[in-house]
């Protein structure tokens, strides 16, 4: 049978304009391409690189790995495979978070880990016998499975490979999509794998795509003395609370790893307590120290702030980004919060009645790829996108580049870091221009 893996864009700022010119791989896709077996000819294609044509496509079945930003344009892919007596399978975070409405577009959804009832659902795709809803148990990822990495290459994907060590956090911060997904759980890969996926493929450039690597330290740890002389070079997304763990922090540095992207969202207790990341308390307003550490260390600091909170003011946004340039941060984003189905945020929202576009943004034809789906309570709609568009523009203009790279030596030593710092500055500071990511 031939079987279509689907990765649907995201949508677009503008009509007609599609906010990603590059992108990272779709690393689920590859891990059920991976797990597929004999008797399917599994075909990987990414919207996102080139528009998928489902009357063009001559498969047997079609699933999708659908994100809430991407859901729109899965449904509307999706009604013409059905159309043309295609079944189309629907699975992904977005599935999983709002499954009522995805049964409604789709021949058969898939809830959690989908590989866990991958061979299941293909063996009864063809006897004939689909069932309209699988679960999947959230247990070890991918287990058994080694990703073939050769699904992705002579595409356009960004010059980094896609690795997982583990999946889920034991935080449950209530703007975050994996807190109900995961329910707090964190499930982690034998290293064994990990460390034979990236033989096997002949990986050199990783980023890691667990929500929080530091989550299980000890794992972390037999990671890096795995990688440790391997020539691997590696970053991933952690808590600031790593911070606290020099010895992690310099093993990480010796098993290949270049920098974190640290969630340290913003600077004020009052913020950080109604987002419920009270891990972050320990170090607001004085990002400075953990910051420290990490440049003891030799490792790139790569800061995520969000804003939008009701105790955010424009001065308490624009004081992230003053932190964000003092601070020699090596890259940053300014996201704005997003209401995601079934997260905290948006069953708040929803009860003061504060969510816009009638609560499922992500299918409203008006809706636009940064722009808020509430109601802030400090300033307009607009103020708030006109807001994280500056702050991420000046964060990537010249002066700040200029400055950040003068204040942080990491940005500058060894010859790796220089040679990231120019192209990620430089790649974001075209981003900006063109007004998209």
């Amino acid at each position: 049978m031939r079987l279509s893996l689907v990765r649907p864009s995201m949508g677009s700022i503008d009509p007609g304009r599609r906010i990603m010119r590059h992108c990272m791989q779709p690393l689920g896709l590859g891990v059920l391409a991976s797990s597929t077996p004999a008797g399917f000819e599994p075909r990987l294609l990414d919207d996102c690189l080139d528009p998928v044509d489902p009357t063009a496509d001559d498969c047997d079945a079609a699933f999708f790995g659908v994100e809430t930003f991407a859901a729109a344009r899965a449904y509307e892919l999706a009604a013409v495979y059905r159309a043309r007596g295609v079944p189309v399978i629907l699975g992904g975070y977005h599935p999983t978070l709002a499954p009522e409405e995805a049964s409604s577009r789709a021949d058969c959804i898939v809830l959690g880990d989908g590989e866990a009832v991958w061979p299941e659902l293909l063996a009864d795709l063809a006897a004939g016998r689909l069932k309209s809803r699988y679960s999947g148990e959230v247990a070890s990822p991918q287990a058994g499975a080694i990703v073939d990495h050769r699904v992705f290459r002579k595409r356009r994907y960004l010059p980094a490979a896609l690795v997982q060590l583990g999946r889920g956090c034991p935080h449950r911060c209530s703007f975050c999509a994996s807190s109900p997904y995961f329910g707090g759980r964190r499930s982690v890969r034998p290293i064994e794998e990990v460390i034979e996926e990236i033989r096997r493929n002949r990986l050199r450039n990783i980023l890691f795509t667990d929500d929080n690597i530091a989550a299980d330290e000890e794992s972390l740890g037999r990671l890096c003395s795995a990688l440790e002389g391997s020539g691997v070079r590696w970053a991933a997304q952690a808590c600031v609370e790593i911070a606290r763990n020099r010895a992690l922090l310099a093993a990480m540095a010796r098993g290949g790893c270049v920098g974190l992207l640290l969630g340290l969202e913003a600077l004020e207790e009052k913020a950080l307590k109604e987002m419920g990341k009270r891990h972050n308390l320990a170090f607001a307003g004085d990002y400075a120290e953990p910051l420290r550490v990490l440049d003891d260390c030799g490792l790139q600091a790569w800061g995520a702030f969000t804003i939008g909170y009701d105790a955010d003011t424009e001065e308490s946004i624009l004081a992230r980004l003053d932190f964000a340039i003092g601070a020699g941060l090596t890259m940053a984003a300014f996201n704005l919060l997003m209401p995601y189905p079934s997260t905290g945020f948006y069953r708040a929202l929803a009860d003061e009645g504060r969510l816009l576009y009638g609560g499922a943004w992500w299918l409203d034809p008006g809706y636009r790829y940064h722009a808020p789906a509430y109601r802030p309570l400090r300033m307009s709609p607009d103020r708030l996108s006109e807001l994280a568009w500056h702050c991420n523009r000046r964060f990537y203009g010249a002066a700040s580049a200029a400055r950040r790279f003068a204040a942080n030596r990491v940005n500058r030593l060894p010859l790796g870091n220089l040679l990231r710092y120019l192209l990620y500055n430089a790649a974001y500071q075209a981003s900006m221009r063109g007004g998209g990511a």
